[in-house]
């Protein structure tokens, strides 16, 4: 069963912070070939340290294991916000990626918050394979475009670390009660009896 939870103090340890950090770096690494200069990482070790200590991450298991992290944060009154969603390539297909975002989603309703947002990275002048992929993707789960602004209009401090011009993507969704009640009522994938590196399934969702 996936299991996903928000990150406490006692998640603080070296074994989970380099787990995270690495699983969050490795699976950029993919989501975001080409975006970046190739010695630019996604997260740090301190940084990962400081979200779980702060409970700023969902994170998901199977069996006890850690297989997939999303970022969490109150942005205003209405509006929350996850990012840096991260699953292990190995559980492709058993919606790791899925169950992270309807916790955080089930996270924000618990704060009162009733709007979701997220941001997309994409190359300005060529499409990213995967980052069509998690469009669509976006889409299947009732999130849709916003607004779109230059990158480095957004985070001018990091601009010169991209390989290639950027946009950043505002998606937005309206939380519904019941419907996030419906989709965590829903049966769960089982892993059960071979080993988790035995049972995957190929899909076409990056992070799912």
């Amino acid at each position: 069963m996936i299991n996903a939870r928000l990150s406490m103090q006692f998640d603080v340890t070296p074994n989970i912070v380099n787990r995270v950090t690495t699983l969050v770096n490795s699976a950029y690494s993919m989501a975001e070939h080409g975006l970046w200069q190739k010695t630019v990482q996604r997260v740090q070790h301190a940084e990962i340290a400081e979200r779980l200590e702060r409970s700023e991450l969902m994170i998901a298991t199977i069996n006890g294991e850690i297989m997939g992290v999303v970022s969490v944060e109150t942005l205003d009154d209405n509006t929350g916000g996850f990012g840096m969603l991260a699953t292990d390539p190995v559980i492709r297909g058993l919606g790791v990626g899925r169950a992270l975002i309807h916790a955080a989603e089930r996270w924000a309703l618990n704060q009162g918050l009733t709007v979701m947002r997220l941001e997309l990275l994409t190359p300005r002048t060529w499409r990213h394979p995967v980052k069509e992929s998690l469009k669509a993707w976006y889409r299947r789960l009732g999130y849709a475009p916003h607004s779109t602004m230059p990158f480095d209009q957004m985070y001018p401090h990091l601009h010169d670390r991209l390989a290639t011009k950027c946009d950043f993507t505002v998606w937005l969704k309206t939380l519904s009660t019941e419907q996030i009640f419906e989709t965590s009522t829903r049966h769960r994938p089982q892993v059960h009896g071979r080993p988790i590196r035995q049972r995957i399934r190929v899909m076409n969702d990056p992070v799912d």
